[in-house]
């Protein structure tokens, strides 16, 4: 537990210490640093604080401790008072020569600082108010006068009468060398102890600053028992008095004069923060004008949003009108065709004639979209297509292809066939079947030593298949071929002769054959040279003949679109599109696209086909788009068709 030993500083705190440890031997310590009176007075009894006080409360040990605040507990504390006169002028010369270390101190700093303590209550709460709070402290304090342990030889008796007053009494002293007294204390420590004289204020405090602190503490001395008194600077000659009193009122001057200057300083400073907050204000006015004006072309611009929604509403409603006429106009050019021209013709014009027109309507007609164009006939591959050699074999690519299966036996070998024959050497072949239920299995099993990667197992559909196979491709031009379609010989090694001379294409594609059941031809897609603008609205594109880069494809996620189940390939391309890939189309045939009964395409193009190439045009074109739209912005591609597709045919143009 604690005791306190609690006082207003320089008002005997330490002294009594001494005596505490001189009588009865006991040590005492302090809350705040002694380190210059622990190693003076060794033998005095002080020793630091080594455990936090939270630990000294708990323990059962008493311990004596120095403080000057009033603690919030209920130990009791033996609390020293002195004349505040005297207390505060020791104070002064205290703070000036220790805590600021002062070697010389103008009267006027000392009186100034004098001045402070006597009104400034940021000491310790002002000599009053710690006298007083101390003296009405509801636990157990014993008050004791400074001048009561100096004013007498022996202090023992008034020692044991404070230490009984608080429950502590002590039997007998404990005989130790003589006391020491203030002169060699001071001998010791000339800053510390100064001469523990009383009523020396008498003759060092100016009549101004007596009836000041007088004027702010007299209550305080009234209740302590101390009286007024005369100062005896009024019995000194009046030589002397009239030293005094003219030096302090200089001193009272010059520290008006540093008062004032200070008061002009602070209005100098307030004229300056008065101005900065009218330039805050000023800045605020504006930037709250700037807010309103952003606010008005806010509101400006959500007028001009609405009204440019409104004008889009009526383009649009003006394009439904547009459409509607333009397939009005195409059902009455039909029905004036059916029922009026074409009678007439069958009329007027010879047999001869009207299957010439017929010819050359067939002739004219675009051949993209159109997959029964002539009846079936051999596909002869020249011999040039065998005999494709390598630019740089010592820097061929890996080719990498996938071919996604399901329950396709009937055509699964010829495929595989067409990719194994290519005798390219670093074609990399991947085959990744939905666990077919027909022949494929057996088919790929007989085939299984000669791809790089088989697997048959369910999935999530052809582009679920696609992106699994494509998860074991290495190869850096890539590409896949549907289990019912043919690559062409000398295809991979077209390409990548290709790729190798023109570095700066990302994606190729080439001409299509159209075959049927029995891999006869059908019919044949000859392409004009690649147009992006044709990417934005339709898909001509022959899948089967697609290669590209796995740079590009990196660039776009690595993906094939598994939300598509007929347009997927289409919306890569649109994605190669946006990764500003560059395309080309090569001048030869690089594979077959089979049509049959079972077939995917035809299938799915009149169920959930036009759902998703619609979807697509509305994602590029912010709205829907219909067929005849499309086919009117293809219009300058197929023209481009039906010339090139003229030319192969009447031989100006050769693929082979």
């Amino acid at each position: 537990m604690i005791l306190w030993l609690a006082s207003y500083p320089r008002s005997g705190n330490t002294y009594f210490r001494i005596l505490l440890h001189h009588f009865y031997g006991i040590r005492t310590t302090s809350l705040y640093s002694e380190t210059m009176l622990s190693t003076t007075f060794e033998s005095s009894g002080f020793y630091p604080l080594l455990k936090p006080l939270e630990e000294r409360i708990a323990d059962k040990t008493l311990f004596w401790i120095k403080s000057h605040e009033l603690p919030s507990g209920d130990f009791p504390a033996i609390y020293l008072v002195r004349d505040g006169r005297d207390a505060l002028l020791s104070y002064t010369w205290y703070i000036l020569t220790i805590e600021n270390a002062r070697s010389e101190i103008s009267p006027a700093l000392f009186w100034q600082t004098f001045h402070d303590l006597i009104t400034d209550n940021r000491y310790f709460g002002g000599w009053s108010s710690h006298v007083l709070e101390w003296s009405r402290r509801k636990a157990p304090t014993a008050i004791l006068k400074f001048e009561d342990l100096i004013s007498v030889p022996h202090p023992l008796p008034i020692i044991q009468q404070a230490c009984c007053a608080i429950g502590y009494p002590f039997a007998e002293e404990i005989h130790t060398p003589s006391l020491p007294s203030f002169s060699e204390l001071r001998r010791k420590i000339p800053d510390f102890f100064r001469q523990g004289h009383i009523g020396a204020w008498k003759t060092q405090m100016p009549p101004k600053l007596h009836d000041l602190f007088w004027q702010y503490h007299g209550n305080a001395m009234k209740a302590m028992g101390y009286p007024r008194e005369i100062l005896e600077y009024a019995e000194l000659p009046i030589e002397q008095q009239a030293h005094l009193l003219p030096r302090y009122d200089e001193e009272l001057t010059i520290t008006e004069r540093i008062i004032r200057s200070q008061k002009q300083e602070l209005l100098a400073k307030e004229h300056v923060l008065q101005e900065k907050e009218q330039v805050i204000q000023t800045q605020q006015r504006e930037q709250s004008f700037k807010n309103e004006l952003i606010a008005r072309m806010g509101q400006e611009l959500a007028d001009k949003e609405a009204c440019i929604q409104a004008q889009h509403q009526d383009l649009i409603a003006k394009e439904a009108v547009i459409q509607q006429f333009i397939a009005a106009r195409q059902s009455l050019f039909r029905f004036c065709d059916i029922y009026y021209v074409r009678p007439c013709l069958k009329r007027l014009l010879p047999a001869c004639l009207q299957a010439r027109l017929r010819q050359w309507r067939r002739y004219v007609q675009p051949k993209l979209g159109v997959f029964y164009q002539y009846p079936p006939r051999p596909v002869l591959i020249p011999a040039s297509y065998h005999e494709i050699s390598l630019v740089r074999k010592e820097s061929s690519p890996v080719v990498s292809i996938v071919t996604p299966s399901f329950n396709h036996a009937r055509f699964l070998e010829r495929t595989i066939q067409s990719v194994l024959g290519q005798h390219y050497p670093d074609v990399e072949y991947i085959v990744q079947d939905g666990a077919s239920t027909d022949d494929t299995l057996r088919i790929l099993e007989s085939y299984r030593d000669r791809l790089t990667h088989l697997e048959s197992c369910q999935d999530g559909g052809q582009a679920n298949a696609i992106n699994r196979g494509f998860c074991h491709a290495t190869g850096e031009i890539m590409a896949w071929l549907n289990s019912d379609d043919v690559l062409l010989p000398g295809t991979v090694a077209y390409v990548v002769n290709f790729f190798l001379e023109h570095p700066e294409i990302d994606v190729v594609y080439g001409h299509r054959i159209i075959i049927n059941e029995q891999d006869q031809e059908i019919g044949r897609w000859v392409l004009p040279p690649h147009d992006n603008n044709m990417l934005l609205w339709a898909d001509y594109v022959p899948q089967e003949t697609l290669f590209w880069r796995r740079r590009i494809w990196e660039k776009v996620g690595g993906y094939v679109n598994e939300s598509y189940h007929f347009a997927l390939d289409w919306e890569l391309l649109l994605r190669f599109y946006d990764a500003s890939a560059k395309f080309a189309r090569l001048p030869r045939f690089l594979a077959a696209f089979r049509v049959h009964e079972a077939q995917k395409t035809s299938q799915e193009l009149e169920g959930y086909g036009w759902q998703e190439m619609s979807k697509l045009r509305k994602q590029r074109h912010g709205r829907d788009i219909s067929n005849e739209e499309a086919l009117y912005h293809l219009r300058n591609y197929m023209h481009r068709h039906l010339l090139y597709h003229a030319f192969y045919r009447t031989g100006l143009l050769k693929y082979w």
